[in-house]
């Protein structure tokens, strides 16, 4: 073997290589969701869905999104099937949507349930009156 030719068989080599691989890679990372919902598909085919969840058709579709507001700052979302809608980290932890677009999604017996732990406390004047929210866990 010619030795003055060895170390350009061996760059030309570990070059096809590593385009081949950052190829790969590269196309693996874009068909990555469609992989998983497909897994995902298959490992809960027979599962069905638990009332009041996310239907099956739906959930594999749900996704986090990240974006940088005016200021620079992160915002995270999640994508469903027809909206997307801001997390928000709290106290008691993670609040997915808004208050009102959460409470417009309450059913009937949760919205009572909600306002009943609702009680009136008045500030020193006694003219008007504040409301403090009394948490629950809901399991």
């Amino acid at each position: 073997m010619n030795l003055q030719r060895f170390p350009m068989l061996q760059f030309k080599f570990s070059t096809k290589h590593l385009v081949f691989s950052l190829a790969l890679s590269y196309g693996m990372y874009n068909v990555y969701s469609d992989i998983e919902r497909f897994l995902n598909e298959t490992l809960f085919y027979f599962t069905e869905t638990e009332d009041g969840f996310v239907k099956k058709k739906n959930a594999f579709n749900l996704s986090f999104i990240y974006e940088k507001n005016n200021k620079g700052n992160l915002e995270t979302y999640l994508r469903d099937y027809t909206n997307r809608i801001p997390v928000f980290e709290r106290e008691n932890g993670l609040m997915v949507g808004t208050a009102k677009y959460n409470y417009s999604n309450f059913t009937k017996e949760e919205r009572k349930l909600v306002c009943s732990n609702i009680s009136p406390l008045y500030n020193f004047t006694g003219r008007i009156p504040m409301f403090k929210l009394e948490t629950t866990h809901l399991e």
